[in-house]
């Protein structure tokens, strides 16, 4: 490759590396395997990494319906404190889990269920097929005001922390595993309105 051909391929690369991070909300860092990834050289054409638009669309449906089960069977878990008789470990692995369970043992610790209704807006913010499996970025609404927290003992409700946002944004990843979709990371963002 020719210095002529080097300065415009750094310079695309640097051009697109702007690009990257500028947009798309900060969702992943963009590192500069992906960066190269997306970069032509006048010894490789472009390739073409996207799924079909009929696979995309069913990854993204498939991530839907697991984060959406990870709710199901979230709520059932956190109505009795307890994650046992439910498939909560089926619809969340890894990061997610273990905030779950944390939570969970601190429901127990202090005596207490959370029971009700919890709202969604659930959206796909981000599609990836670049890592080892398909994964998926979830961006939801989290209306959590139907949802109580009460005392085990009187079932009463226990008052919020005062201030707390009763909607607030939640970003989670959602990946294919060899089981089945699985929500691997929850991050709830609580001081976010929406």
């Amino acid at each position: 490759m020719g210095a002529t051909a080097r300065r415009t391929l750094a310079g695309g690369v640097f051009t697109l590396a702007l690009a990257l991070t500028g947009c798309g909300g900060g969702h992943r860092e963009v590192t500069t395997i992906d960066v190269l990834r997306r970069t032509p050289t006048a010894e490789a054409p472009a390739r073409t990494t996207a799924p079909p638009a009929g696979a995309r669309a069913a990854h993204e449906t498939a991530a839907l319906t697991a984060y959406r089960a990870m709710w199901v069977e979230r709520r059932k878990a956190y109505g009795k404190a307890d994650a046992k008789g439910t498939g909560l470990a089926k619809y969340a692995t890894d990061g997610a889990l273990s905030r779950f369970r944390q939570d969970l043992a601190d429901l127990r610790r202090e005596h207490t269920v959370v029971r009700g209704e919890v709202g969604h807006d659930a959206k796909v913010a981000l599609f990836d097929e670049h890592g080892t499996s398909p994964a998926v970025t979830v961006e939801d609404c989290v209306d959590l005001s139907k949802w109580q927290t009460l005392s085990r003992q009187t079932s009463r409700p226990v008052p919020s922390p005062s201030g707390q946002l009763r909607r607030y944004r939640v970003t989670a990843t959602v990946e294919e595993r060899p089981s089945g979709w699985t929500v691997t990371d929850y991050v709830p963002h609580e001081t976010r309105a929406c």
